[in-house]
């Protein structure tokens, strides 16, 4: 027997937003200050995450922000056909170097801003814990990526814009979260407006199954989430949640799991041992344990 309907509609609501705004307004103020030692460096400071995306829910603690600088820049030609990457590298002979490591400029300010004992050192980000009003953040320090998909001698154009950063054992990641922005955004309209809330359900339902030791938290990040319902075909989302979301399931444990996207387009969602895609036997636990939870009536 499904969920009740009523439950769905709570569990498919925004997430209160009012702190964690407030949370970005001054962490952003902070990485933005002109007595920063960074203040001169090519910057942007903006949101990713389930709150970037409007995902959040109830439970939701972390903001996610980036702070990422175009005083340098790093690339990849794959896409390239060959006659376009000879080129480039006969034109591209030196991108400009960002000096000190980035997030070395990053940290200090940050200890001096909110103390050290505030600020953690994490695997990819720097975690900043929460005090009184504040809500936890992860600041992801990153520099610019160009994956170029035309090259006719402007390097300004031709590429779709990320970012890269490096985990703390140095293997270097690179992300798109403007355009897993921009496709969700794009996905929530094609769909009348149901992607979005329909990802706020999957979130609960993996809240709920967490709770009660069904899965083990971690198993199922709200980046994968997001990815794995971009991809399923739009017809599938309807007015009623007691017909899309087991409609969206079914889909996906059928799917060609192979050819399955990140929201961005430009990764795999599901491939072993890439820090940038979803490991095959998470997915098929949580879908798994999923629909179990749904049949069981949650």
């Amino acid at each position: 027997m499904a969920i009740a309907e009523d439950q769905l509609d709570i569990w498919a609501k925004l997430g209160p937003i009012q702190q964690l705004t407030d949370t970005y307004r001054s962490i952003s103020s902070t990485l933005l200050d002109a007595n920063a030692p960074f203040a001169n460096r090519s910057k942007e400071v903006y949101l990713q995450g389930s709150y970037g995306n409007d995902t959040n829910v109830r439970g939701d603690s972390d903001v996610d922000i980036v702070l990422s600088t175009s005083d340098t820049w790093h690339y990849d030609l794959d896409l390239l056909p060959a006659d376009q990457k000879v080129r480039f590298g006969n034109d591209i002979t030196d991108v400009p170097g960002v000096g000190p490591s980035f997030k070395s400029e990053v940290l200090p300010w940050l200890r001096s801003q909110y103390g050290a004992g505030f600020i953690e050192e994490g695997d990819k980000a720097i975690h900043l814990k929460p005090n009184n009003n504040r809500r936890s953040a992860d600041i992801l320090v990153c520099t610019e990526h160009r994956q170029y998909y035309s090259y006719n001698g402007d390097p300004e154009v031709g590429h779709y814009k990320g970012i890269r950063f490096f985990a703390a054992d140095g293997t270097s990641i690179v992300n798109f979260p403007k355009l897993h922005a921009e496709y969700c955004t794009e996905k929530h309209q094609t769909t009348k407006e149901q992607f979005k809330p329909v990802v706020r359900i999957l979130k609960n339902m993996r809240n709920r199954m967490i709770d009660r030791g069904l899965i083990r938290d971690g198993l199922a990040p709200s980046y994968y989430i997001e990815g794995m319902l971009w991809n399923v075909p739009n017809d599938k989302f309807s007015y009623y949640y007691n017909s899309t979301i087991p409609e969206c399931l079914e889909w996906l444990q059928k799917a060609d799991k192979a050819k399955l996207l990140t929201a961005n387009q430009r990764r795999w969602l599901l491939r072993d041992g890439r820090p940038d895609s979803w490991s095959p036997a998470d997915f098929d636990a949580f879908i798994s344990h999923a629909i179990k939870f749904w049949n069981s009536s949650g």
